[in-house]
């Protein structure tokens, strides 16, 4: 017979004044017994997030940034674990800055909630891909800035960008464009400051 356990974690975080995201990481281990009685046990990892404001438009993502830019993901990156929750930390090269209040070097990090081996809704940035990003610096409360970026809106301010075009990556900002040009993007950003 089976038995099922369920832990839930739920952490908040604060991006430099803006509203708080929450990050809920749900562990399930189910214990099943084999055929010979022995337990056999086995654990599934879901990220998953929750968003206290849905964007509605590329000047609302542009108003709560600190910074715009279009950067290329490098082929570095770590895994680091805060309170059971995996981010992935990824090194981009700034090829454009459209916005900076926030004094982001050509080189930074990006830091997204989950890894490669963890499900999670946003996808993460890949090596070698262009990306419009709409940034806030990431802090570990007031006061407490680190060098690093976040997305805002969690996923909401991600464009993948293939030539002229921009792609958003996150499926749940419908009210955000899908599919547009990078200059329409521009002049939005330009519009917003």
């Amino acid at each position: 017979m089976a038995s099922m356990q369920s832990t839930h974690r739920l952490i908040g975080y604060a991006l430099s004044g803006a509203a708080v995201a929450a990050v809920a990481v749900v562990v399930i281990a189910a214990h099943l017994t084999s055929v010979s009685g022995a337990p056999l046990a086995t654990t599934f990892t879901a990220v998953d997030g929750s968003r206290v404001h849905n964007y509605s438009s590329v000047r609302e993502l542009s108003a709560d940034a600190h910074v715009v830019v279009l950067a290329r993901a490098t082929g570095t990156t770590r895994v680091e674990t805060i309170e059971k929750i995996p981010f992935t930390v990824t090194t981009m090269d700034v090829l454009q800055i459209w916005k900076d209040s926030a004094g982001i070097p050509t080189q930074f990090e990006l830091r997204q909630v989950g890894a490669t081996s963890v499900t999670g809704h946003v996808p993460l940035a890949v090596t070698g891909q262009t990306y419009l990003l709409f940034l806030q610096r990431f802090t570990y409360g007031p006061g407490r800035d680190t060098t690093q970026f976040v997305v805002v809106g969690s996923g909401a301010g991600m464009y993948l960008v293939s030539g002229s075009r921009a792609s958003r990556v996150d499926p749940d900002s419908t009210l955000l464009p899908a599919v547009t040009d990078v200059a329409n993007l521009h002049a939005q950003v330009l519009g917003s400051n």
